[in-house]
């Protein structure tokens, strides 16, 4: 949480960074019930789509790249 304005953020990561993972890299990573394949086919979709980046966990309320755009200390409670 940001002390100042109170808001909290998703971690994410690079969805090109995920991509040039080996395939046991990538499945200690994240999980994909397709396996890397699926996770694969499922990231170049993301970045045909100008999304750029894959939230950890769910998230409500992302910036058009796919990272988290934040939530307030009211969002989160």
């Amino acid at each position: 949480m940001h002390p100042r304005t109170k808001t909290t953020w998703h971690i994410h990561m690079p969805v090109g960074y995920l991509l040039k993972l080996s395939d046991k890299r990538l499945m200690e990573t994240i999980t994909h019930p397709g396996g890397a394949d699926g996770a694969r086919a499922e990231l170049r979709d993301m970045l045909s789509k100008g999304i750029t980046n894959l939230v950890a966990g769910p998230c409500d309320n992302q910036n058009p790249d796919g990272s988290c755009a934040g939530h307030s200390d009211k969002e989160a409670s």
